[in-house]
């Protein structure tokens, strides 16, 4: 998949904020020294992370779109290449997780509904958010690879359809489209994103993963076009992503500021973009697979470690243990496996 270097540190601010909304509870990593002086950022904006996965959906439309190949798509080949980039580290993690839950080193006493057997083969192939079983079973986080592996698999589908790369009401349906997202997740929904339901989370990840599309239609239509946006819009935008996740109670009106977001960092060249695309963030976008997989896993482990008395102590050592096993899954898993994998069976 081609790379656009701000928006793989866009995908880790992303993941980080998941990350924190998770640790906010579980952790009461709020209390931590860093986030003081934050104010009500550190109770609203970070127990509302979760609609950073959201995002998640709509990168994934645009950069599949992006990196579409010119000739026809090779199915087989589409697909192994994208099996090869998620299911390796997930079963690694999955496999590493039901043997600390079977040998009781993690204590599931807590959310024994989590942990029931006939789940684990969903977990295993990332059918769990499929409507056919528990999306929250065992790595509750990989709910949203579950879905993400079905719209890989519709993907050739929806480029065929939606692609239209000289179609000049492009713009019109991007906007379009951004009104439909409101209204479904913002009125239908009244900014209930998490919202239970068997198909829901398929739904709410087509939502947006056809949104990533359709700004990638526009992005295409500029390309060759000296439009400039300024800094000042991407810094409003901002400001009012984190106003929306600060004040409102409806967080929906944040979605199309997402839009605007992943639009905006994969066209423009300027200071902002060469800022965020700094050897760290980009550090922290390269591993944030591995973080997003490894941070339930590893917070269970270590909160199942009695001996480890001061609340303090186990927050360090559990973001210290997630970031060197990430930086290892990374670089033994992500990268070298895959590439194993796809220089083994030619794909």
């Amino acid at each position: 998949m081609k790379d656009i270097p701000s928006l793989t540190s866009l995908r880790g601010f992303a993941a980080i904020l998941v990350i924190l909304f998770h640790y906010s509870d579980t952790l009461n990593i709020i209390e931590f020294p860093v986030f003081q002086s934050l104010g009500t950022l550190r109770t609203t904006f970070i127990s509302r992370g979760y609609i950073w996965v959201d995002l998640f959906f709509i990168l994934s439309g645009f950069l599949l779109s992006y990196s579409l190949p010119s000739k026809k798509i090779n199915y087989f080949k589409y697909i192994s290449r994208r099996i090869s980039r998620i299911h390796p580290l997930h079963i690694v993690v999955t496999v590493f997780f039901v043997l600390m839950i079977k040998t009781n080193i993690i204590n599931q006493v807590e959310y024994p509904p989590r942990y029931l057997n006939q789940t684990i083969p969903f977990q295993f192939f990332l059918l769990q958010s499929w409507g056919f079983s528990n999306p929250h079973s065992w790595n509750y986080p990989a709910w949203s690879l579950s879905v993400e592996f079905f719209l890989y698999l519709v993907f050739p589908l929806l480029s065929h359809l939606l692609i239209l790369k000289k179609n000049q009401f492009n713009f019109v349906f991007l906007i379009l489209y951004q009104f439909l997202i409101l209204y479904y997740f913002g009125y239908i929904l009244e900014g209930n994103i998490e919202t239970p339901g068997q198909f829901h989370y398929l739904l709410r990840g087509f939502i947006h993963f056809t949104n990533g599309i359709f700004i990638y239609c526009v992005h295409h239509s500029l390309r060759n076009k000296k439009i400039v946006f300024s800094k000042s819009s991407f810094i409003l935008n901002i400001a009012l992503i984190i106003y929306i996740l600060s004040s409102f109670k409806n967080i929906a009106y944040v979605l199309p500021l997402f839009s605007y977001l992943i639009f905006y960092l994969s066209r423009e060249n300027n200071q902002i973009t060469h800022l965020i695309s700094t050897p760290i963030f980009l550090h922290i976008g390269k591993i944030s697979y591995s973080l997003y997989l490894w941070h339930i896993v590893i917070f269970e482990l270590m909160g199942s470690q009695k001996y480890i008395k001061s609340q303090m102590i186990t927050i360090v050592c559990t973001i210290l243990i997630l970031y060197v096993l990430s930086l290892i899954t990374y670089h033994l898993i992500e990268i070298k496996m895959r590439t194993s994998i796809i220089k083994k069976f030619k794909l």
